[in-house]
């Protein structure tokens, strides 16, 4: 193969894998409160999870559940890397860059009725590992979410 080919080649899986990571996955929400099922890669974790290394606590309610949703809303606006893309009575989508990469991770956050937390689910778009990325994002959050006066 000559190194036009060879470049050409290059070219086309790096282009496939920037469109995978700058598009909205189509599996993304929740059925009844529940989330999407971990892949199999260790670049997600959920609290919905019986895989145990990629198990992370849900957020407790912080008041009524509307007044958790508007805390959780107000948190995750106030991280300049964080942007709410969809917001639901019971369920938010945002996405998180990365500074330098440009990566972009989905968080998720949902409510089942009846329950008082905030599942929570996030996951790299691309990549195998995310060297714990997401669960010390999600412990981030958290921890603003529970430390936040109202």
């Amino acid at each position: 193969m000559n190194w036009k080919v060879g470049a050409a080649l290059t070219g086309i899986l790096l282009t496939g894998g920037m469109m995978k990571m700058w598009a909205t996955p189509k599996d993304l929400g929740a059925e009844n409160g529940k989330l999407r099922d971990l892949p199999s890669t260790p670049n997600a974790v959920s609290s919905q999870t019986d895989k145990e290394s990629g198990y992370i606590e849900p957020f407790p309610f912080q008041g009524s559940e509307g007044e958790s949703i508007a805390r959780l809303v107000e948190t995750l606006d106030s991280f300049d890397e964080i942007e709410v893309m969809k917001q639901e009575p019971r369920y938010i989508h945002a996405v998180a860059t990365t500074k330098l990469m440009r990566f972009k991770d989905d968080l998720e956050f949902a409510v089942v009725e009846g329950e008082e937390v905030i599942h929570v689910r996030s996951g790299s778009r691309i990549g195998y590992s995310d060297a714990g990325v997401n669960r010390k994002r999600l412990e981030s959050i958290r921890s603003r979410y529970l430390d936040e006066q109202k």
